[in-house]
């Protein structure tokens, strides 16, 4: 309708260089970077609520994001293949924000406009090996390492003064361990796995997974897994200093998030027809 601050433009790009590829070895390199800039008008009607506020929220947002990653594949006998990876992710995103009063009256604690500024980083380094001794069996053994490191800043907006502030950082190391076996013509595969994670928050946690596949009919199986997975809080959902994307909405960190762990099963029955 002609409203004003109602735009939106972004940039993309990636790229992949084969540095060599072959049967025995590969290496790759990929990389990409990613900008936007987007304009909004947020209007926010808390009369019918029981609130007598009404107001347009007039904001700006700016997004920028850059990524590298280096990932190699080498296989020095037909039964073993290595595999390792360097990556990098940085993110960056600003907000500014202004809330215009339509009706009512504004809380004590809305400070009116604020300016936000996130900046994040996250490396990581893993190798990975599969071994396969025998006709059946393999086994997959990896280890990985994550640093994420992050800051934020929140700023009145009418004098650029800091609001309030956050800085942190966190590591997380994990080693894995897969094994796979078939019997022969397939009839049983067997699936177990163990992986255990180090948090610099947390602390410890393990989580196992077991698979078995039986094909007790022609072209016909029953699978069946367990497994259990775990995701630490984020470094904005712990530390993410107090501010107002969307009045009168304050939106707060919660340093006394738990980790998160998930037990899942799954049963199924896979049957193939075969064409006429």
């Amino acid at each position: 309708g002609g409203e004003d601050n109602l735009d939106y433009l972004h940039h993309n790009l990636g790229a992949r260089f084969d540095l060599f590829r072959g049967s025995a070895a590969s290496l790759k390199i990929t990389g990409g970077y990613f900008d936007s800039v987007m304009g909004f008008n947020q209007y926010v009607d808390l009369r019918r609520q029981g609130i007598p506020l009404y107001l347009l929220n007039i904001g700006r947002n700016w997004k920028d994001n850059g990524y590298a990653q280096l990932a190699g594949r080498w296989s020095p006998h037909r039964t073993l293949e290595l595999k390792g990876l360097a990556g990098f992710l940085y993110m960056a995103q600003s907000w500014s924000t202004m809330p215009e009063l339509i009706e009512g009256s504004l809380p004590d604690e809305m400070l009116g406009g604020q300016d936000a500024a996130m900046d994040s980083w996250r490396v990581r380094l893993g190798v990975m090996a599969r071994w396969k001794p025998v006709a059946g069996l393999a086994a997959v053994a990896g280890y990985e390492q994550v640093w994420d490191l992050g800051a934020w800043d929140v700023y009145i907006h009418e004098d650029g003064s800091l609001q309030a502030g956050m800085d942190a950082r966190t590591a997380t190391s994990a080693g894995f361990l897969n094994l796979e076996w078939s019997s022969p013509a397939d009839r049983l595969g067997l699936t177990g796995g163990l992986r255990v994670d180090r948090h610099s928050t947390f602390g410890l946690a393990v989580s196992p997974k077991v698979g078995a596949v039986v094909r007790v009919w022609k072209n016909g199986a029953v699978r069946w897994s367990y497994g259990r997975a775990f995701r630490a809080p984020s470094l904005a959902e712990l530390y993410t200093p107090a501010w107002m994307r969307i009045p009168p909405v304050l939106t707060i960190g919660n340093e006394e998030l738990d980790p998160e762990t998930i037990d899942a099963v799954d049963l199924g029955i896979e049957q193939g027809f075969a064409s006429i």
